[in-house]
């Protein structure tokens, strides 16, 4: 399936991840939500997409770089592949959280900024 450019940057700048990876990705819906405690409040991730046991999730808001370590170590005792968008709708800005292992090698978390 080929990614239509013009579309998948249209559902970026609109926030609409389910579709962008639904329709122009091909991954399966996913609409589980994930709880994370941090510092005393929670934090609620809603899962948008599922590939292979590849889960995405979505958190409203950018925390900082930190705070989004301590969520990924969270996520990860539950969903081991996973990525997380942290996005600030209301200033049109995304943060693509990932984890790259590799055997032998240490975690490396990868991040990507988005701003629309």
């Amino acid at each position: 399936m080929a990614l239509g450019r013009n579309r998948a940057t249209q559902l970026l700048r609109t926030f609409d991840f389910r579709s962008l990876f639904v329709q122009e990705l091909g991954w399966d819906k996913y609409s589980a939500t994930f709880p994370v405690a941090i510092s005393g409040e929670t934090l609620t991730l809603r899962g948008f997409a599922e590939k292979r046991g590849v889960v995405a999730f979505v958190a409203d808001g950018i925390l900082d770089y930190a705070t989004r370590l301590k969520i990924e170590k969270q996520v990860a005792k539950s969903h081991f592949e996973h990525i997380i968008v942290f996005a600030d709708n209301e200033r049109g800005r995304q943060v693509w959280q990932w984890v790259r292992r590799e055997p032998g090698r240490p975690l490396r978390a990868r991040e990507h900024k988005y701003d629309t």
